[in-house]
């Protein structure tokens, strides 16, 4: 039993499911990326101001201001779409 117990926590470990991964906009090689430019006058379009670009996750991130909160938003560097929106607590 000890011996079931074990493989299947080992296979819970490298099961490809259960890995977590902090990159969420998958970019395949040679992929035409808008401009950086492209991407702060999405999020200007969207809202936020005071818009300090920079990249994380595989994604532009904007760091920037909406109604006195300061927000995270991640931009998609191919198709331009805001993929991710959450509150900075930084």
């Amino acid at each position: 039993m000890k011996k079931v117990m074990l493989l299947t926590l080992a296979a819970m470990v490298a099961s490809p499911a259960v890995a977590k991964t902090d990159k969420f906009c998958d970019v395949k090689a040679g992929s035409k990326w808008i401009s950086l430019q492209k991407a702060r006058q999405i999020a200007s379009a969207a809202g936020y101001s005071k818009i300090r670009m920079g990249m994380e996750a595989g994604c532009f991130e904007a760091e920037a201001e909406k109604g006195g909160q300061d927000y995270e938003v991640y931009i998609h560097p191919v198709s331009g779409k805001i993929v991710k929106i959450r509150k900075d607590i930084d």
